[in-house]
């Protein structure tokens, strides 16, 4: 039986999406799902909606805070940015956009600056929480020709505080729309070099035979001309390896940063000292995610690819015999003791 081929999200130019057909508030509430009234209700009325919480992502010196305020997910509010964001990604994004885009990974980023001798990396300071209500209002109109009220109802729909909602579907793809001019003046610097670029949402990636000062600093007042500012500006050779997207790249090889080992070993560590069924669960998912994200990163057809597929058959057939089988008197650290064996032999 032939399989049916998997439709790719990008479906348009940015020219031939509804964005860019002249939309009214009338049709735009259409796309979304809802009527006028509703659409504006949720602009007057966000706040019970909103979610405000801190996130610390990394460890030791690259652990990171982030404030994030975005809807929640059981709001209408919620589900409105989810449909921008459905209707957003059917438009075609350049080349040198990673993410968000379908079968783009943090893989992928890495292994396309493969076999270069020079990086540069420049991240976006505060990407999200530095881009207004007016940044998305005037990029939509530039980008769309969208009717001025229509470029204003989104914008205050997508903004929580007069910014980027961070935490919401819909601003990443927003943002490769509302900048795209800048990141394409940036491609032009790098192409005309002979360079390579990528971006993954704050982060571009740029590598080639060599990389001049005077790209930096146009880049850097490129980035100025759109309100926003450059900072962990790193120059790294081939030598001595570039970590791109979390993943170590030297030369052609690709390796996982010491993040991604440290959390499959804290989830073993968690498996093995579960007591309870709902623990154990957790603890088995947190493995199953930890080693794929690192077999995505080696290569399933590598060895240790191939011990990693080995622990996760394990944690599966073992997931499999406690759902037929249901309680059990033999004790969870017992019944995992297989799976520990298995992952003696993976190197950390």
């Amino acid at each position: 039986m032939q399989r049916r081929k998997k439709r790719r999200r990008e479906l348009y130019p940015a020219d031939r999406s509804p964005f860019s057909q002249k939309l009214t508030q009338r049709a735009l509430a259409e796309l979304v799902g809802t009527s006028v009234g509703d659409l504006h209700r949720e602009v007057h009325y966000k706040e019970p909606a909103i979610v405000r919480r801190s996130q610390v992502t990394g460890r030791g010196k690259r652990a990171k805070k982030r404030y994030l305020v975005y809807p929640a997910k059981s709001s209408s509010l919620y589900g409105a940015h989810e449909q921008l964001a459905a209707w957003l990604n059917r438009i075609e994004q350049p080349d040198y956009i990673f993410s968000p885009r379908v079968g783009r990974t943090t893989r992928t980023n890495a292994e396309y600056h493969s076999g270069q001798k020079a990086f540069l990396q420049i991240d976006i300071k505060k990407f999200y929480p530095s881009t207004t209500k007016e940044m998305i209002r005037s990029g939509l109109i530039n980008e769309f020709g969208m009717y001025r009220d229509v470029a204003n109802l989104i914008s205050d729909l997508v903004t929580i505080d007069d910014r980027a909602s961070f935490g919401s579907p819909v601003t990443p793809v927003l943002m490769t729309i509302v900048f795209r001019k800048m990141f394409d003046q940036i491609y032009e610097c790098c192409r005309s070099r002979g360079l390579r670029m990528s971006v993954w949402v704050d982060d571009i990636t740029i590598s080639g035979k060599f990389i001049t000062s005077d790209l930096l600093d146009e880049i850097r007042g490129i980035v100025r001309e759109y309100g926003h500012k450059t900072h962990k500006i790193r120059i790294r050779s081939a030598r001595e390896g570039v970590c791109i997207t979390g993943i170590w790249l030297y030369g052609r090889d690709l390796k996982p940063d010491h993040g991604y080992d440290q959390r499959l070993r804290e989830a073993l560590d968690s498996l093995s000292e579960a007591e309870r069924e709902d623990e154990w669960e957790q603890a088995s998912r947190r493995v199953l995610s930890a080693a794929g994200s690192i077999r995505q990163i080696v290569g399933s057809t590598s060895t240790r690819g191939q011990q990693l597929a080995n622990l996760a058959e394990g944690i599966r057939r073992e997931r499999r015999t406690r759902m037929e089988v249901g309680s059990t008197t033999t004790s969870p650290v017992q019944k995992v003791a297989s799976v520990s064996d298995d992952c003696e032999d993976i190197p950390f």
